[in-house]
């Protein structure tokens, strides 16, 4: 019973990431850049959402 609680953990978390990655994708749509932008490390998520250019 303790391993399957555990993969169903896992399984939880590597839903959860897909979802994130899913929505991400959607916000950036056709704008690969904004895309790059977003995840990156330099400069933050936030004003490179939303900006038409």
């Amino acid at each position: 019973a303790q391993f399957g609680k555990h993969v169903g953990s896992i399984g939880r978390r590597v839903k959860q990431k897909a979802m994130h990655v899913e929505c991400a994708a959607r916000w950036c749509s056709d704008k690969a850049y904004k895309c790059i932008k977003v995840n990156s490390p330099f400069g933050s998520a936030g004003p490179s959402l939303g900006n038409p250019v």
